[in-house]
């Protein structure tokens, strides 16, 4: 909202030439929309012991005083006209910033922007920083809203990543920072001013009054569901090193194999259009697991199976029942398919009891990922 991004720059260069570092402009790009203690943590493991941290906290507070008293702070143009577009709405609106309160309020009040928000966030109010999806999900509930109706407004990467692991829908509107590739990957947009997002509001109020973007995330009562990205690989390799997870899925996956499966999933979706969701705690956003539909060979023919695979700290919950059901429904009447199968490992009985729970029927036996398995089938005309 506000053009404050070049004048931090300049007030931490300074204060890191000052404590005898340079701070270069690709160093700092990695800083962008971090809160200030995970930035100060960030430059002390990279410069080492030898970083006066403390020094350096003292000397970034005098120069960005300094830096901000010289001039006001200015609107990102096109922000007071969107403003004015969302309270016509009586569109609820919150502020989720990496500052620390007293910063944040200060800042909002002096540019008259506190007044037009119903909450503000801020980075020293939650345990994890951005890119960690936290702000986001505090921020949803206290406009008492779901975290899959937002759309997050973001500038940095790290913001871009938190919204998406809150199973938001994002638009990115770059500062100082092109978004990667990746990055790219988990917006719904970017643009170069908030006049052209102001302009595509528009256009989908006009034209689909109430309807929002269809980001295939979902909710289930206790769990929020993005697609898979790259960015979650780190979450699921430590799964797939999980020995009692993967007991039953085939055995533990090393690093190589692990990036295997994820660049074949990804691939699988950007072809079939589904694919592998991510679900995590509605409450916390923590990583639970992962469920999805994929199209598999088995028997000599080609089947869309239900999968899922829960940290075993989560089992017995009944998280997989919610998953099922919800993939189910996406599987029948999103994608309208005609049947689903469940192939399960025949030692699996607590899988085994999920699928006949939702229906699946017991077929045949068959060999899968080298280890003895049922195959069970859910026809579409059957489901309950």
């Amino acid at each position: 909202m506000l053009d404050t991004e070049p004048a931090y720059r300049m007030a931490w260069k300074q204060a890191s030439a000052a404590c005898g570092f340079a701070l270069t402009d690709e160093v700092y790009r990695q800083l962008v929309g971090r809160s200030r203690k995970d930035g100060f943590q960030a430059l002390a493991n990279l410069f080492g012991s030898e970083f006066p941290l403390q020094d350096f906290e003292a000397s970034v507070q005098r120069h960005e005083t300094i830096t901000f008293s010289k001039s006001p702070i200015s609107k990102k143009p096109g922000l007071d006209a969107l403003l004015v577009f969302l309270e016509t709405r009586n569109m609820p609106k919150a502020v989720a910033t990496s500052t620390e309160r007293y910063k944040a309020l200060q800042t909002l009040t002096s540019t008259g922007l506190l007044e037009r928000f119903d909450a503000v966030v801020t980075g020293d109010e939650v345990a994890r920083g951005k890119p960690f999806p936290d702000i986001f999900l505090l921020a949803a509930q206290r406009l008492g809203v779901q975290p899959g109706s937002c759309l997050v407004l973001e500038d940095a990467e790290s913001g871009v990543a938190a919204a998406h692991q809150a199973c938001m829908q994002v638009y990115m509107v770059p500062d100082l920072v092109a978004p990667s590739d990746e990055i790219r990957r988990l917006t719904d947009g970017i643009f170069t001013s908030l006049d052209d997002v102001l302009k595509v509001l528009e256009h989908a109020a006009r034209s689909s009054p109430g309807v929002g973007i269809d980001l295939q995330s979902f909710r289930t009562e206790r769990l929020d569901a993005c697609p898979l990205c790259r960015v979650d690989g780190p979450e699921l390799a430590d799964m797939h090193r999980n020995s009692v997870v993967m007991a039953t899925l085939g055995g533990v996956k090393s690093e190589d194999e692990a990036n295997q499966w994820l660049s074949a999933n990804l691939s699988h979706r950007d072809r079939r259009g589904f694919g592998i969701w991510i679900f995590r705690d509605a409450r916390d956003g923590h990583f639970v697991g992962r469920g999805g539909l994929r199209e598999v060979e088995v028997g000599g023919g080609w089947e869309v199976e239900l999968g899922y695979a829960l940290l075993d700290k989560f089992w017995g919950l009944g998280f997989a029942s919610e998953m099922a059901r919800e993939l189910l429904k996406i599987a029948f009447e999103r994608f309208q398919l005609q049947s689903v199968v469940a192939i399960i490992a025949a030692e699996n009985s607590r899988s085994r009891r999920v699928a006949e729970k939702m229906g699946f029927q017991f077929e045949c036996d068959v060999t899968w990922k080298n280890l003895p398995a049922r195959l069970y089938r859910l026809r579409r005309q059957e489901r309950t």
